[in-house]
């Protein structure tokens, strides 16, 4: 089941602080994958392969796909532009499919909500996948090198008046037989 719902809580105002929240989640999901893959949790005990294969899908693949994307775009770009190293055309048109139904996904939500001044935004993911990975290569050298450090996200004095109330959200509640 999907939850229509909408996060109200405050985005914090500028880049710097944005890669402390975001590496300080990465750095959750990578210590979780790893406690837990290390002790075998016992929901692994039941359904073993399932359970592992979705923890680590799940917990493993934020903390690879932050740290992957760079090395894709490299990879990718040297490819398509004759470099010598690189996937082949195939596994690059597969990938940029992938991101290409994503960000149209994104488009999707800000439209189906109403919200059209967020296209813009969502054609802009791939730089936002760009700044994820400069959060994810931090949270990966502060689990080895500060491992109990925990980046610390301040917050201003409060929402806007007008996100504050949930009654500005104009789209209509959706059916999981209208979900895509």
């Amino acid at each position: 089941d999907v939850l229509n719902s909408t996060t109200w809580e405050e985005a914090v105002p500028n880049m710097r602080p944005w890669v402390g929240q975001r590496s300080r989640w990465i750095k959750g999901y990578l210590q979780t994958w790893i406690v837990h893959a290390r002790h075998r949790a016992p929901a692994f005990q039941r359904r073993r392969w399932q359970n592992a294969m979705t923890h680590h899908l799940f917990m493993g693949g934020v903390v690879l796909s932050a740290m992957g994307n760079p090395i894709f775009v490299i990879l990718s770009l040297l490819a398509m532009f004759g470099g010598i190293i690189g996937p082949s055309p195939f596994l690059v048109a597969l990938l940029s499919a992938c991101s290409i139904i994503q960000i149209g996904l994104l488009v999707f939500a800000a439209q189906r909500r109403g919200w059209y001044g967020l296209i813009p935004a969502a054609l802009l993911a791939p730089l936002y996948w760009m700044a994820q990975s400069i959060a994810g290569y931090k949270a990966v050298w502060e689990f080895f090198k500060k491992p109990f450090y925990w980046d610390k996200t301040e917050h201003r004095c409060g929402l806007e008046p007008e996100t504050k109330n949930p009654q500005t959200e104009r789209a209509p509640a959706l059916l999981p037989n209208q979900m895509m």
